[in-house]
């Protein structure tokens, strides 16, 4: 899987998408991997979601390694 990454989908986020996980070209930064996302997958654009990388929730200028562990997490509600 050279120059690509995966990105796990949960809740919402999955349905929407219709699958758990997705592979997309490789970028190094969030906002890179944004738009890729929102390029391939335009219904993202109107859903709340936070990164997370190697199962610790991020900020979106943080950088991305090539072997990262990458997820979308729709908003958690408390309970």
């Amino acid at each position: 899987m050279d120059n690509k990454i995966s990105i796990k989908l949960f809740g919402n986020l999955s349905e929407l998408i219709n699958a758990h996980e997705i592979v997309i070209d490789f970028k190094t930064t969030f906002f890179e991997l944004k738009d890729e996302l929102y390029l391939q997958f335009p219904m993202l654009e109107k859903q709340e979601f936070v990164f997370a990388i190697n199962q610790k929730i991020t900020h979106e200028n943080s950088i991305i390694n090539q072997n990262a562990e990458i997820a979308l997490l729709p908003p958690f509600s408390g309970g």
